[in-house]
């Protein structure tokens, strides 16, 4: 373990993309995950091939398998969530006082669950810097994080909790004859 705060830009510029990427489908790191990086750079290959050629019939395989297109679509749209998140968790990072390139910095250490941050938050520093707004936005961060953004917003969702609290209504309607 080191201080990356001395090493070189391009270095700690490439330690903060792979904080995106960097963990593996079993990793308990947040993040988009090298898997669905890949799903996403095959489809968007084949979806080029497909504006060259409307006609073509390709599928995305990952080890010689076909992928069903709800997978593909399920990574689509955990990218965009994931991204929707970060974006509306950095802007209220700034509305706390924050500077842009320090509320990136430790949104991406906190929504990627890796932990890293640069700067005034890096290696040598601490986050009791942080306002208490920003501390409760990189709480959330940290749990959507680590429990994926699915599990956690699906459990938010009134449905999921039909059952358990919220009663269900009965549609059935009983006649006497």
């Amino acid at each position: 373990v080191s201080d990356y705060d001395l090493w070189p830009a391009a270095a700690q510029m490439m330690l903060f993309i792979s904080s995106f990427f960097g963990g593996c489908s079993g990793s308990t790191t947040g993040g988009v995950k090298i898997i669905r990086l890949i799903i996403l750079i095959k489809s968007s290959i084949i979806y080029l091939r497909k504006s060259i050629h409307p006609e073509m019939v390709q599928v995305v395989r990952i080890n010689g398998k076909p992928m069903p297109t709800k997978w593909i679509q399920m990574a689509q749209q955990f990218l965009f969530l994931y991204l929707m998140i970060y974006v509306i968790s950095v802007f209220l990072m700034t509305c706390s006082g924050m500077s842009t390139y320090d509320a990136m910095q430790i949104i991406t250490a906190f929504l990627s669950n890796v932990g890293i941050g640069f700067g005034g938050f890096g290696p040598t520093d601490t986050f009791n810097s942080m306002s208490d707004g920003a501390k409760c936005v990189a709480i959330a961060d940290m749990l959507l994080g680590r429990l994926e953004l699915f599990t956690i917003l699906v459990m938010l969702h009134p449905q999921f909790w039909e059952g358990y609290f919220i009663k269900k209504q009965s549609t059935k309607r009983y006649r006497i004859l």
